[in-house]
């Protein structure tokens, strides 16, 4: 079964403001292979829109950075 990530997720765990924070923060399973779907889905331009959600949120170029390398390394 393959799972759609859409980029709330991405932003979220990057935006210590967000009241989902703690709750995103459990995305790092699936780098780290603990997610029980082993197929997951997110096309480019979810990536995309996360990066430059973050940016915005975030007002950080590192933080967008980081999420933008993280994103592809976790496949």
């Amino acid at each position: 079964m393959k799972l759609f990530i859409d980029s709330g997720p991405f932003n979220t765990r990057h935006d210590r403001d967000d009241k989902y924070h703690n709750e995103a923060l459990e995305i790092s399973k699936i780098a780290s292979k603990e997610f029980p779907h082993k197929k997951l889905y997110c096309p480019d331009y979810i990536v995309d829109k996360a990066v430059t959600t973050c940016r915005m949120r975030t007002r950080s170029h590192k933080a967008a950075v980081e999420l933008g390398e993280a994103i592809p390394a976790s496949k």
